[in-house]
């Protein structure tokens, strides 16, 4: 077997995995009364955008070009490198790691391609907004998107050496620096960079550093365990969008054997020094929470989402959607302390006493407050100096 081959059945068994979940999600009813309504009606909104009328030209008269930075920082910190390792690989491809290093080679060029792509039908997409609301040229337009790729390619490889590296605070800290350091930057160069010639020499010359770099690396198995981690996790990662629906059913954690304690373990060892049913469960469910990258995601897209909405709307829709997060960040909270507290091991523990639900109400309270006032913070400064 080949390198190649190799690499083409491996994403042929990646992308079956993800049509199965998402057969078993979207089911006749769902698509019938969700999905294709959902579908129809964006196309719909699109063709009606297209000849100056519909939803979304409103929204762009309204709003202009600010959304554009916010949803282009927001895409910037999605993507992954894919290895498509397995960790039978381990065993069975021993003597054969050329071809590890073959479909390492063929994932990074397969990884990069899917960048290029995204980028390249955002900016078809949003080409007829740019002519009738735009007032750059025609290469600034694409210019400003061939940046965007190269950025974000220099991401995804900053991105790839932090979670394939040791698990330490200097590594960590240098590697979302290195990530701020790019997504600053690439702010910059769309925002005030405003002639062409500008945003196509940057764009190339990060992504062909980028390819470089991460191609160099592809060479190296040195980090065979963490790559393969990774590979699971993002094969897993549709599939635990899904079940972060659901309160009953979630997804098991993919660990690696030997872990070390996490970053915030010793902060959680002592939360309270008095001790009482009514901490208890507030310390159970904080222990849990710091621990738990799936939980901290939840609320965090919750939070970033609703951010990025206020930032972009006009200041007389902006308590509206403060409101809103107050609310929907409080049911979020509840839901995640239900999840946590309705394990096997607690079902012998009555939970209808008044300290459980005292604990409860102090806990949604408290995350409530933290995300509505950083809510409110953005709101403040957007309505200020946006």
């Amino acid at each position: 077997m080949t390198g190649r081959a190799l690499f083409f059945q491996r994403m042929f068994h990646f992308w079956r995995y993800q049509w199965k979940v998402f057969q078993t999600v979207i089911d006749w009813t769902v698509a019938l009364y969700i999905v294709l309504p959902a579908a129809a009606f964006a196309v719909y909104q699109y063709a009606e955008w297209l000849n100056g009328r519909g939803l979304l030209n409103g929204a762009a008269g309204v709003l202009g070009w600010g959304w554009l930075y916010v949803f282009s920082v927001l895409l910037l910190c999605t993507g992954f490198i894919h290895t498509f390792l397995l960790e039978a690989d381990h065993v069975f491809l021993v003597h054969t790691k050329y071809l590890m290093k073959k479909l390492k080679r063929y994932a990074l060029l397969y990884s990069m391609f899917l960048s290029l792509i995204k980028w390249g039908v955002l900016a078809v997409l949003l080409f007829p907004l740019w002519r009738q609301y735009g007032d750059c040229t025609f290469s600034a337009y694409f210019g400003i998107f061939c940046c965007l790729s190269g950025f974000h390619a220099a991401i995804l490889a900053v991105h790839r050496q932090r979670k394939i590296r040791r698990q330490t605070f200097g590594n960590q800290a240098a590697g979302w620096l290195k990530a701020a350091v790019l997504l600053a930057g690439a702010c910059f160069m769309i925002r005030f960079a405003a002639e062409w010639y500008w945003l196509w020499p940057a764009g190339c010359i990060l992504f062909i550093c980028s390819a470089l770099l991460t191609w160099k690396e592809a060479e190296s198995l040195s980090a065979f365990e963490e790559e393969v981690l990774e590979e699971n996790r993002r094969k897993l990662s549709f599939t635990a969008s899904v079940l972060m629906l659901s309160h009953d059913v979630q997804l098991p954690n993919v660990k690696k054997k030997g872990r070390s304690k996490p970053f915030l373990y010793p902060g959680s060892k002592h939360i309270f020094t008095k001790r009482s049913a009514y901490t208890a469960w507030k310390e159970l469910f904080f222990k849990v929470l710091i621990r738990n990258g799936g939980y901290l995601r939840q609320l965090y897209l919750l939070t970033a989402a609703f951010t990025a909405l206020i930032l972009v709307l006009p200041l007389l829709l902006k308590p509206a959607a403060l409101i809103l997060f107050t609310l929907v960040s409080r049911y979020a909270a509840s839901l995640l302390f239900d999840r946590i507290t309705d394990k096997p091991v607690l079902s012998g523990i009555k939970k209808d006493s008044d300290d459980y639900f005292r604990a409860r109400n102090s806990v949604l309270t408290f995350i409530q407050i933290i995300g509505s006032g950083w809510c409110l913070i953005a709101a403040v400064f957007s309505a200020l100096y946006m």
